[in-house]
């Protein structure tokens, strides 16, 4: 950078790329060959620079940050998005699917329960087991027509608690349940 310096012998100086700890060492380097330091300027990403023949000043701020690109899209994934892959990468997930009685709240069919990216399968059959009859102890609790809404939360919930218990993980639990 010094031969750089030399060479074209600026009269300003914004260092432009790496940690702070570099932009801060390639600045003294400025200043060793020879630009004065209020001339030379460690800027944030987003932080704007006026500058002309004889000044350079700080100006607004522009958004600046991150740009994910997801298949076609650039820049359009949402926190929210990332944060759920995130969660699936780390712990994986569980799908509930089950059936209720739509008048009487009893269990038609299932609890059936698919994991992916939980733990392996001989060691996740277990908890998988107790998550079931889980659902099923703690649907017992709704008599004659359910609240679709409230069971699904119940199921999420039993499943998230012996999941917990028994593994210390957190997998994206997905309850669908159907009233027939």
């Amino acid at each position: 950078i010094r031969t750089m310096l030399d060479t074209v012998r600026p009269r300003f100086f914004i260092p432009v790329h790496g940690e702070y700890r570099q932009m801060l060492h390639n600045s003294r380097i400025a200043l060793a060959a020879g630009v004065a330091a209020a001339n030379i300027r460690i800027i944030e990403d987003g932080q704007t620079v006026l500058l002309d023949r004889e000044s350079m000043e700080l100006s607004d701020t522009v958004p600046a940050g991150y740009v994910f690109v997801d298949g076609l899209g650039i820049g359009d994934v949402e926190q929210v998005v990332l944060r759920e892959r995130g969660h699936l990468a780390g712990d994986g997930m569980v799908v509930v699917t089950m059936g209720l009685d739509r008048t009487t709240g009893v269990i038609r069919s299932g609890p059936d329960l698919i994991s992916r990216g939980f733990m392996e399968e001989d060691s996740s059959a277990e908890v998988l087991d107790e998550a079931r009859r889980a659902i099923i102890s703690a649907l017992r609790k709704f008599e004659g027509e359910p609240e679709l809404a409230m069971v699904t939360e119940t199921v999420h919930d039993a499943v998230q608690n012996v999941i917990w218990r028994r593994a210390k993980r957190q997998p994206m639990v997905i309850p669908v349940v159907t009233a027939q």
